[in-house]
C-alpha cells in the first residue's frame, strides 16, 4: 500500500468522524438524550471546537473520556441548554 499525503489527510478525517460519533453516543447514553440533542450539545461545545482545530491533542484520547469532559463542560455551564444529568447512582438518595 502505498501511503499518501492525501491517504493521512483522509484517514485523519474518518478517525475524528468516528471519534465524534463515539462521544455522541456516549454523552446521549449517559444523560438520556437524544442523538440530535447530544450532536447539538457537542457541536456547541468547546470540545467541539479544540477537537476540530487538533491544537490540543484531544483528538487522540479515549471517546470515553471526551465525552466526560464534554458532561463537565455542559455542567459547568459551557454550550447550549445544558440538561441536568440524571443521579449517577440510579437515583437512590
Amino acid at each position: 500500500m502505498n501511503v499518501t499525503r492525501d491517504t493521512l489527510a483522509n484517514l485523519d478525517s474518518f478517525l475524528k468522524e468516528h471519534l465524534e460519533a463515539d462521544i455522541v453516543a456516549t454523552v446521549a447514553n449517559r444523560l438520556g438524550l437524544s442523538a440530535k440533542r447530544a450532536l447539538t450539545l457537542y457541536y456547541d461545545s468547546e470540545l467541539a471546537k479544540k477537537i476540530n482545530e487538533g491544537k490540543y491533542g484531544e483528538q487522540y484520547l479515549a471517546p470515553e473520556y471526551l465525552a466526560e469532559e464534554l458532561i463537565k463542560e455542559l455542567d459547568r455551564g459551557s454550550g447550549t441548554a445544558a440538561p441536568t444529568p440524571p443521579p449517577r447512582d440510579g437515583g437512590a438518595a
